[in-house]
């Protein structure tokens, strides 16, 4: 690191300082929503005499169009007009270092001089080959002034330690938690410098230093899961690492390994990124994105009004109202968005896969955005919500049908696809139609806003209802945890979340089918999440009694719960809110117990097949239990 302090900081927008929402067509930014620590921090360094700027990429839109809606939020206050450089004016992004020479050139400052401060290990890159000094977070700006190194770290509080102010001594030194982990949270990921990871030695946390100096710089951390090391045991070499990691070049990126799995830094010069690295018989969540949030402080959520004690018992129009979800309708959907029919209609182009790295994934986003304000008829407010992974801008598809309340229930599932199981899989070329992984839940939402518009053509829910779309599902939950940061940073009150990942597949009867409670991290979380699976399993006999009654899985169960941080309901619990997910006879059930009804073309070019019959019944009783818990309020 250079000896020069560095005295201009230029930031990252979206991700960085708060998140991005676009809407209209073509997509233009609509709103911004600033993280709750950031204008203290920014106006602590201007006053300080630091230059502040940014660097942005803007698409198409230029200057005036993006500080009309950044200003009315007060953001651009303490920067330096003079130091504001959008792409969109500029005609270069930060995938150039002629960005950032022309920032520092802005600055009248030496590139060692400047500093860039963004949550894109691939833009930190760029930077730091331009000279630059580079920082991954702005809570650890002021170590990275003071030439302090940074780390990955693992903590580990003693069992005895659980009741003292642990949490506290943290949160008052520039530490950033990635991850927390284990009963009640007492294992941790996180980012911060090599001074305060000395410090944290004195007080006798049980502290990992993970990788080298400064390997947070230019790196994104994982969390890579070997199901077949964990189902085979203690002692047995069955798992999949050596055929993973036994390549010298990508070996060092193994920073530790524990029975969750394995840690590793993933460079952005890895063209494939994080599936390059893909185990073949991983099941849900085999990968989890370790996302520095500060976020992930501050205990439960914000408090919504509770349900109703009793079971429900549904009315009989919404009963007939949602028997019209039809198995035919379902199977058109999964057969547009996995490529067996055009996706844009007759004469039209098939979508060869929905992967983040293939353009089909973003023509899946434009069509579902198409799909959900058709289905509105006006009634639908749509928004993509923008947010950056692997040196992308993507977005998740988010459609809203207001409410009495501002309270908010969510019904999601995950839009992009993988076939990383197959051999000679290239992301940004191979076929992963995904039809089941997550057409199938698509789909399911699709069905659920279409109910939903048609339930209240002329009267409000209770509760307002989100019908949303995540993206990099398969990328380690990184769309769905960028989403639940916003809604944590906007201070929204979730009531539920009902996701839906994998709901097609039943090749052997009866049609068994799964909710997952379980999130040992915070028993407050689980306990509301499990409120949750006993609705479902209240409501599910009315509206589809052919299905059998959902196995619920939490973790106090034999085994505990295979799907605790496996799917995007996890990045809700993290954040505090109450969250399940239902899927098909996926996961094993209990020790020595029946193996499940688990679909062979997971994660590979086959899987294009589904049951709509079975997937109808599931989005039925999946959107009977969101109806209840957006109307029936204590």
């Amino acid at each position: 690191m250079s000896i020069h302090r560095p005295t201009s900081i230029f930031f990252d927008l979206g991700d960085t300082l708060g998140a991005a929402t676009v809407g209209g067509t073509p997509p233009r930014l609509i709103g911004f929503d600033i993280f709750p620590f950031v204008p203290s921090l920014l106006t602590g360094l201007r006053d300080r005499g630091l230059q502040l700027g940014l660097i942005s990429n803007t698409g198409d839109e230029q200057k005036v169009a993006v500080e009309a809606v950044l200003t009315p939020t007060g953001l651009l206050a303490p920067f330096n007009p003079a130091l504001l450089v959008y792409s969109g004016d500029e005609g270069i992004t930060k995938a150039s270092p002629e960005i950032f020479d022309l920032a520092a050139s802005r600055a009248g400052m030496p590139p060692e001089q400047c500093l860039f401060v963004g949550e894109s290990a691939a833009e930190r890159a760029v930077a730091a080959s331009a000279g630059w000094v580079v920082c991954p977070h702005p809570h650890l700006v002021d170590e990275v002034l003071d030439g302090q190194q940074l780390r990955y770290l693992r903590l580990t509080i003693p069992a005895y330690a659980a009741a003292t102010p642990w949490r506290d001594e943290l949160i008052r030194r520039a530490f950033v938690p990635q991850y927390l982990t284990g009963p009640q949270g007492m294992r941790l990921y996180g980012l911060t410098s090599q001074r305060v990871a000395l410090e944290l030695f004195n007080l006798q946390f049980g502290v990992d230093l993970l990788g080298d100096p400064d390997l947070p710089c230019t790196t994104d951390l994982f969390l890579l899961r070997d199901d077949l090391a964990r189902t085979s045991g203690f002692l047995v070499s069955g798992g999949e690492s050596t055929r993973v990691f036994g390549d010298p070049g990508v070996a060092h990126l193994v920073l530790s390994a524990t029975p969750e799995g394995l840690v590793v830094a993933v460079p952005p010069t890895i063209a494939e990124g994080v599936d390059a690295f893909h185990f073949d018989s991983a099941r849900h969540g085999h990968t989890l994105k370790l996302t520095p949030d500060l976020l992930l402080w501050g205990g439960a959520a914000v408090p919504v009004s509770g349900f109703a004690a009793a079971a429900p018992i549904l009315p009989a129009e919404v009963i007939t109202e949602l028997g019209k979800v039809d198995p035919a309708e379902i199977g058109r959907t999964v057969r547009k968005y996995s490529g067996l029919e055009p996706l844009d209609g007759p004469g039209g182009t098939a979508l060869k896969s929905r992967h983040i790295l293939e353009g089909g994934n973003a023509r899946a986003v434009a069509q579902l955005a198409a799909d959900f304000d058709e289905i509105g008829g006006g009634r639908l407010t749509v928004r993509l919500h923008q947010f950056l992974h692997a040196g992308q801008t993507l977005h998740n598809v988010e459609a809203e049908l207001a409410g009495g309340s501002p309270e908010l229930v969510l019904v999601t599932a995950h839009l992009d696809s993988t076939a990383a199981s197959d051999d000679d899989f290239v992301p940004m070329t191979s076929p992963a139609p995904g039809a089941d992984d997550d057409a199938s839940g698509v789909a399911a939402v699709l069905a659920a806003a279409e109910r939903f518009v048609a339930l209240f053509s002329s009267s409000l829910p209770s509760r307002t209802v989100r019908f949303v779309l995540f993206n990099a599902e398969e990328q380690g939950l990184a769309g769905s945890q960028a989403y639940a940061q916003r809604s944590k940073a906007r201070g929204e009150a979730i009531a539920a979340v009902w996701q839906m990942d994998m709901v097609g597949f039943n090749a052997v009867p009866p049609l068994s089918w799964e909710v997952h409670a379980g999130f040992e991290t915070s028993p407050a979380v689980e306990a509301r999440s499990r409120i949750l699976a006993k609705l479902l399993s209240a409501v599910a006999p009315q509206v589809s009694p052919e299905l059998e009654p959902v196995q619920v899985l939490h973790s106090a169960a034999p085994g505990g719960d295979p799907a605790d941080g496996r799917s995007d309901h996890f990045s809700f619990q993290a954040q505090g809110y109450s969250a399940c997910v239902v899927s098909e006879d996926f996961f094993v059930d209990v020790p020595g117990g029946q193996e499940p009804d688990a679909n062979p073309n997971y994660h590979r070019h086959g899987d294009v097949v589904i049951d709509t019959e079975y997937t109808a019944a599931i989005a039925r009783a999946v959107t009977a239990a969101a109806w209840v818990t957006a109307n029936q309020i204590n």
